[in-house]
């Protein structure tokens, strides 16, 4: 029977497709069936090997359903010089399979059945039931259930459980799921099947199932985009953290730099880049179905059995206000029902190298650095503060030398010689030898593990110590995790989940940049201890002609950072503790009920102890101390002073939800979630101060007062209240939501999802909350492999899925109502004082558009496999700074002001090099990602922007519409002119006018390029030889720019910053032919001199890099070695971390992920995991 031309047409069409999505073409075949003659004889041989025959000699294409071929009769022909038509005749008389004809294309598809053959089966049919499990006897959902030979399935339910009905009992069912071997099963006389699927050798299962956090999907039927990070690729990276083991194996996912500044609005990672100008910039972090409102660095990493990154609106709007930036979702491991006790012990040592603290250009030596300043005093530089007898502000050594030479207390010989002798000290050398260490940490982990028939159990427990590469800082972190499962009664299972970590940190070491001379840095020539090791002064924040005998029974003065750093006493702690149960019920097979409950608190507590012999202690003492003649009084008394600060926070969330999973007519698959869900999270802090404390008797010394004003030692000019070190904050934030989310698939082929999303919350403005509007995404996919036009046999896995929708965000610092906020409850008459925020009713969260379309694949034997996606995202009613009206008694007020858009492509792609005995794989992980700020009214002038850097500070945030928002912005540089001054570019005119380009808001002569990598991710090599194995990750990040540091002779002068770029330096007319660096002058007064060139682009270099990451060799010892022991598994493996950067664009050696700090060090590790 001919096909209808219509149906002839929509088949030619898909073709079409299919070659534009692969980018091939199908080659036309020029002979006709008419004028060839084919010629076969074969006896009981594969049809498909029949197809092949006919395919070679008649130049015709054939269209089939694998399955069905494989699935199908061997063959016996004999003919010779016979016609097309006659040969497929004969091929598929006895075949359940029939033909179709369309232009040069043989179409193969199931025979249909007569009506009398419908009637018959019908009255024979058998209804076939049971239950698919994996060899440890957990319930496997979506496995495929296949009658042998036709194309009728269905898919079991989330509790493995199906029904089926078939011809009679001689027929036999295929069961199939990626990564399980397949298994076959005579119905026979058995209707009720019990099935245990083996896995498939060689074959990642863990891939098959994507987590959303609310519930498990199939991939197949998945249309968002998802990336899974199995336990296998975590334990390839040592490190006591789970994010940074996310480095380089996972699209779109990136850590934009290694030293984030103290109050930075960064995120230390993003998925897809940013999304939000102001508000949170965090992924969200999903462990176990909740969200994690702790700090996700005290997760242990040999907890986590996989991690699901979410990054399209179909993937994370399920999340709803929450997901703008992503989710990333953890499951931790689990027991499993039938499997005896299974112990798991892993335990590693990781040893790293000292800092380099010669790295970069960031210091001047001592010869140099002592020639300024003899250049400096020579000018009068010093005079009035070496005059100033009131506050007596703190002289470098040199300078004092120098002072003491005028002034005739030492002679010229005398004073050169105390001079040369600085000249040859470099801090850094007792730097290197006091405050740095070879760091040592340690790993350790067990796991108890099993279940019975209606049970399964885990317990985890977890040691890590770290001793840091800073002396006296070490940190200690204790993790235990509990999960147990229970089938109380018949379709009735309760789980529980508890977990807890407790931390304790000594941070008593901030290293080189943390010692310094109040607001000035420290100079190079300075000696943090004799030849004995015994600790010497340095000055601090008085002269040392003062400070040497301070007089009237004021205590020491001087300080001594080696005995700082010995005396320090700086700890903080905490502790977190979840638990999660959750009941389901099984209401009918594929519908299930569900509740599930977290409860998390988190405690912290930081102490600061000052001991009363510390710099600290003694220098407050001394400036609060009133002298009466010879009489002297103290309002802060001796002894200690002790800064703690506490933190809390509690959440309770509970979840209602119905589940959905159910196979219609073998066709139709139909998946849906629906349920609410409210959550409360309440976070407190508190700090106080206390003076004149004992730490071995826990006593104080008196009450204190904080409301008089007293004069300070010696400067009576600043009368000052003695600080309280007191405040406290208490935020509580209130979530309802309701949420749907829905997938259908006809036919394994076309599937549709949706979902929705409304959220509530004490964070929006009223008019938000009332009018509700949702959150929601949609998406298509299609899994082309499964259309019975498709023949590609070297292709056999292809699916194009498309996704758009929304995903919100929140700033949890701005809020819909009036705030007001206690800043300090002592002051000078003793009264509170409150800032207030104004309240905006309209206000609401911040929406994020995303579209995404990706193209996932397999080549034969999956030699080449994965997935390229293409998304556009659009963040509105982005919260920002508007003025206020006059009327309203503020200035300004947050709202709903900035729009941003961005474009991206994720890329990962696996190949297999080599499957033989030795074994090689490699993976690419490459995204591409630019935003652009598209509505935000701001007018800056130039010297704001271009000080912005980065952008990474929260002050410093400056968006410019049209631009990246982290964006580098530089005068553009001119060179210098004869007399070593210089010059830039304004208008495209060179010019010296330094407040002209200072003040000019033409910001695309001041953009060089993105701040943040455009270009970024990572390539995995694995290797594998018999029980070796090798693991290499390579990452790179791409087309961005960072900001060097150079000379500045304002903060050379004033606070003691030197460059070694000041060697360089403009010194004779000719020398700007060969020099960038400009000339000291003095009086450097010229103002903005310096900033012109600090923020040149001369100094703006590409960051562009490539790094080795980490480099793991393992060996497995065979099973037969262990056979005779209780040991089941057993590796041993060897790390290093951080291995070094093998290219770099810029030309200085610079890091760029560290900017101008001391870039991380190289880390060795040993392990061993084994299991019993």
């Amino acid at each position: 029977m001919k096909l209808d031309p219509a149906i002839k047409r929509m088949i030619i069409m898909r073709i079409n497709l299919i070659a534009f999505l692969v980018s091939i073409t199908v080659m036309n075949v020029c002979a006709s069936a008419s004028a060839q003659s084919i010629s076969i004889n074969v006896q009981q041989a594969p049809l498909k090997e029949v197809l092949n025959q006919i395919k070679k000699q008649s130049g015709y294409q054939f269209l089939y359903d694998k399955a069905q071929i494989e699935s199908s009769k061997s063959v016996t022909i004999n003919v010779k010089g016979a016609d097309l038509k006659q040969v497929l005749d004969l091929c598929f008389e006895q075949q359940p399979l029939t033909y179709e004809i369309v232009n040069k294309t043989i179409v193969i598809k199931v025979k249909p059945r007569s009506l009398g053959d419908r009637i018959t089966s019908f009255l024979k049919s058998l209804k076939v039931t049971g239950k698919v499990t994996n060899e440890t006897g957990q319930p496997m959902a979506g496995v495929t259930v296949k009658v042998k030979g036709t194309d009728q399935h269905i898919i079991t339910d989330k509790d493995g459980f199906f029904s089926i009905e078939v011809a009679d009992n001689k027929v036999v069912l295929l069961f199939s799921y990626v990564g399980y071997q397949i298994q076959e099963q005579l119905v026979s006389n058995n209707t009720n099947l019990t099935v245990v699927l083996k896995e498939a050798v060689g074959q990642l299962d863990e891939l098959t199932i994507v987590s959303t956090g609310y519930e498990d999907i199939p991939k197949e039927r998945v249309t968002g985009s998802f990336s899974t990070v199995t336990r296998t690729q975590l334990e390839e990276r040592i490190s006591a953290d789970v994010i940074s083991r996310l480095d380089g194996i996972t699209p779109g996912f990136l850590i934009p730099n290694k030293r984030i500044p103290v109050g930075s609005k960064e995120a230390p990672f993003s998925v897809r880049g940013r999304s939000t100008i102001f508000g949170n910039t965090r992924p969200l972090v999903v462990v176990d179905n909740f969200p994690y409102d702790g700090d996700v660095a005290n997760l242990n990493p040999n907890d986590i059995e996989t991690i699901t990154v979410l990054k399209d609106a179909a993937a994370a709007s399920i999340w709803g206000a929450f997901s703008g930036n992503g989710v990333i979702v953890i499951t931790t491991k689990k027991g499993k029902v039938n499997q005896p006790l299974k112990i798991d012990l892993n335990v590693n040592c990781t040893t790293s190298q000292k800092p380099n603290l010669y790295y970069g250009n960031a210091f001047l030596n001592s010869r140099d650095y002592i020639g300024v300043e003899q250049f400096l005093f020579s000018k009068g530089f010093y005079d009035a503060d070496i005059n100033n007898t009131t506050t007596r502000p703190v002289l470098s050594p040199v300078v004092e030398i120098l002072a003491q030479q005028r002034n005739g207390l030492i002679t010229a010989d005398a004073a050169n010689g105390q001079i040369e002798k600085l000249s040859s000290i470099d801090v850094r050398r007792d730097f290197d030898k006091y405050y740095y260490q070879h760091g040592l940490d340690q790993q350790y982990s067990l796991g108890l593990s099993g279940g019975g028939n209606k049970s399964a159990y885990l317990l985890s427990f977890g040691y890590d110590r770290s001793r840091s590469n800073l002396v006296r800082n070490d940190s200690e972190r204790y993790t235990f995790n509990f999960n147990n499962y229970y089938n109380l009664i018949k379709n009735l299972d309760l789980t529980i989940g508890a977990s807890y970590v407790s931390t304790n940190v000594s941070t008593n070491n901030t290293g080189i940049s943390g010692v310094n001379v109040g607001s000035k840095s420290l100079y190079p020539y300075a000696s943090l201890a004799d030849e004995n090791g015994n600790a010497l002064p340095v000055v601090m924040t008085y002269r040392s002609t003062f400070t040497d005998n301070p007089g009237d029974g004021l205590l020491d003065w001087k300080r001594r950072p080696l005995d700082e750093l010995n005396m320090a006493d700086n700890t903080s702690n905490l502790f977190n503790i979840r638990f999660n149960p959750s009941l389901k019920y099984t209401v009918l097979p594929g519908l299930n009920l569900e509740v599930k409950y977290q409860f998390e608190k988190q405690k912290s507590n930081v102490l600061n102890n000052n001991s009363a012999d510390s710099f600290f202690a003694r220098n407050m003492i001394n400036s609060y101390s009133q002298l009466n003649g010879t009489t002297i009084t103290r309002p802060v008394p001796l002894g200690g002073i002790l800064l703690t600060t506490t933190g809390d926070l509690q959440s309770n969330a509970l979840r209602g939800q119905i589940n959905f999973n159910r196979a219609i007519a073998s066709k139709h698959e139909i998946s849906a979630i629906a349920g609410a869900e409210q959550k409360e999270i309440i976070t407190k802090s508190f700090s106080d101060r206390l003076y004149g404390y004992n730490s071995e008797n826990l006593g104080l010394q008196g009450a204190i007062d904080y409301v008089t004003r007293y004069n300070q030692y010696k400067n009576v000019s600043s009368p000052a209240t003695i600080p309280t070190g007191k405040s406290i904050s208490q935020l509580n934030n209130e979530f309802i939501s309701y949420f749907a989310n829905a997938s259908y698939m006809y036919d394994r082929r076309y599937s549709l999802t949706g979902s929705v999303r409304l959220d509530q919350s004490n964070l929006f403005g009223i008019k938000t909350n009332q009018k509700g509007v949702p959150l929601w995404s949609t998406g298509l996919g299609w899994n082309l492999e499964n259309e019975s036009f498709y023949n590609l046999s070297w292709l056999p896995k292809l699916r194009l899925r498309t996704t758009y929708g929304f995903n919100g965000n929140i700033d949890n610092t701005t809020y819909g109502i009036t705030t007001l906020s206690n800043i300090n409850s002592k002051n000078i008459d003793g009264l509170p004082v409150y800032s207030i925020i104004a309240s905006n009713p309209d206000l609401r969260w911040e929406k994020v558009a995303i579209w995404n379309v990706g193209l996932d694949f397999s080549s034969k034997n999956e030699i080449l496999s994965g997935s390229i996606e293409y998304y556009q995202r659009r963040s509105t009613d982005l919260i920002g700074t508007a003025l206020s009206a006059a009327s309203t008694g503020t200035t300004s007020y947050k709202t709903n002001i900035a729009d941003m858009s961005a474009k991206g492509i994720d890329v990962s792609v696996t190949s297999k090099n080599i499957d033989r005995i030795f074994k090689w794989g490699t993976t690419l992980n490459l995204s591409y990602n630019k935003d652009v700020v598209t509505k935000y009214n701001t007018t800056i002038t130039a010297q704001s922007l271009v000080q912005s850097g980065a952008g990474t500070l929260t002050s410093l945030v400056l968006p410019i519409v049209g631009k990246p928002l982290y964006s580098i912005y530089a005068f553009k540089w001119a060179g210098l002119d004869g007399q070593g001054s210089p010059q830039a570019y304004l208008n495209g005119n060179i010019t010296k006018d330094y407040s002209a380009l200072i003040a000019t808001k033409e910001y695309d002569q001041l953009y060089v390029g993105p701040a943040r990598p455009v270009v970024f991710g990572g390539l995995e090599n694995n290797f594998s030889y018999k029980n070796f194995s090798l693991a290499m990750n390579i990452t790179f990040k791409l087309g961005y720019f960072f900001r060097r540091t150079s000379i500045d002779y304002s903060q050379l002068f004033n606070t003691w910053n030197g460059n070694a770029d000041f060697m360089n330096r403009w010194q004779r007319p000719g020398d700007e032919a060969f020099t960038n660096v400009p000339a000291m002058i003095y009086p450097n007064n010229v103002a903005n001199r310096d900033l012109v060139y600090t923020y040149s682009d001369l100094l703006v270099e590409k960051a562009d890099h490539v790094r080795l990451q980490y480099v793991q060799l393992a060996y497995r010892l065979s099973p037969t070695v262990m056979s005779k022991t209780p040991i089941k598994a057993l590796t041993v493996f060897s790390n290093v971390n951080n291995v070094g950067i093998l290219w770099r664009a810029n030309k200085h050696g610079l890091d760029p992920d560290y900017f101008n700090s001391i870039p991380e060090v190289r880390s060795f590790s040993i392990g061993l995991r084994s299991t019993f």
